[in-house]
């Protein structure tokens, strides 16, 4: 399977449906072109999930889910749980909280509902969740102090003691129940586990519904019958999928996949880009009408040869590790080990670390 990614080249809005209809099309094209025989894949936000979905419906014999797959973007998936998680905690003190430990101000704290800024509101969820949960172990370890051994109820019997009993305590047991599965949904894509992204969407169904996400209460479960079906209707993709290859390869470091919708261009990835949508446009598109096209070798075009197939040439720069050394810095401070960024990238810290370049290097 070759992905083929291209900025898009069309001057209308692409939220209709024949602007998507015309896209399944160019997608259908290229892929023919690129892996003759090979199943288009196409991933998109919701709303054009929406209209692509509508149109395989309408039309099953050339765009139908056996012809044509079309998956729901994760990122905008995980923007979506983290949206559910703000709605779930608004007015519960949550950022009051942040806020009075010092580790936000009142108004980066405020924008956590909203999820304006994806990376920094997953952060800060994190930190909520090990809080959480510590709390959550000091309250049982407290309860079994108090208890004679003969007394004492399990962890699990505890648990269910409390949820039944207080609502204040089932309410953030809920809380982090949701931020823990947001989470396994972001390791799923980091780790790229198909299985594991299968099993926390279903998980997160309840959550969708309960919490009235109107639209992916919709789509969710669509997508999840379509991935599920993938081994029945497509199983070479499905087996590619199993291989980690429905999200992008950030790096080549392990925990570094992230979703498709969220493959962040640099000035030479975007260069790169330029030249494979030029290819296609001028070169394929331009002499489509001409019996034997005379194409150029598609190596100078941003593609890259793999085996029997072209594979996108993402980017020719090195990882920032090998290449930005100097800029590498790290949070330790006293002792650099792994997983030090330092340490990793084999370099000395500096002033910039937090240690100022006077720590210990094991």
């Amino acid at each position: 399977m070759t992905p083929s990614m291209m900025f898009p080249l069309f001057r209308e809005p692409a939220h209709s449906p024949m602007m998507i209809y015309h896209g399944m099309n160019v997608i259908i094209a290229v892929s023919n072109f690129l892996n003759p025989g090979q199943t288009p894949i196409m991933t998109v936000d919701q709303p054009l999930f929406t209209l692509a979905k509508t149109i395989q419906w309408k039309f099953p014999d050339t765009h139908g889910e056996n012809k044509f797959v079309v998956m729901l973007g994760a990122m905008h998936t995980e923007k979506m749980v983290l949206e559910m998680l703000g709605d779930w905690l608004e007015g519960s003190g949550w950022t009051t909280a942040l806020t009075n430990s010092g580790i936000a101000s009142s108004g980066v704290a405020e924008s956590f509902i909203g999820v304006s800024h994806l990376t920094r509101t997953r952060y800060y969820h994190q930190v909520t969740a090990l809080a959480l949960y510590t709390l959550f172990l000091r309250a049982y370890d407290e309860y079994l102090a108090s208890k004679t051994e003969t007394d004492q109820l399990s962890l699990i019997d505890w648990t269910e003691m409390q949820t039944s009993s207080q609502p204040h305590f089932l309410y953030w047991y809920q809380t982090l129940e949701l931020q823990l599965t947001a989470l396994t949904f972001v390791k799923a894509l980091r780790t790229a586990d198909f299985k594991l992204y299968l099993e926390v969407l279903l998980q997160l169904m309840p959550w969708v519904f309960a919490l009235d996400r109107i639209h992916y209460a919709r789509n969710l479960p669509i997508h999840l019958r379509d991935m599920i079906a993938l081994e029945e209707l497509h199983p070479a993709i499905h087996n590619e999928f199993i291989a980690g290859r429905f999200v992008g390869q950030k790096t080549n470091n392990a925990f570094s996949s992230i979703a498709l919708d969220q493959m962040p261009p640099t000035k030479d990835a975007l260069f790169q880009h330029t030249l494979r949508a030029a290819y296609q446009a001028g070169h394929v598109w331009g002499q489509a009408l001409i019996t034997c096209p005379d194409l150029p070798e598609p190596s100078q075009w941003g593609w890259m040869k793999k085996e029997t197939s072209w594979a996108p040439l993402w980017t020719t720069m090195p990882p920032i590790s090998k290449g930005l050394k100097d800029l590498v810095t790290c949070q330790c401070k006293k002792m650099c080990k792994p997983p030090c960024k330092c340490y990793m990238a084999d370099v000395k810290c500096s002033t910039l670390c937090f240690c100022r370049g006077n720590c210990f290097r094991k």
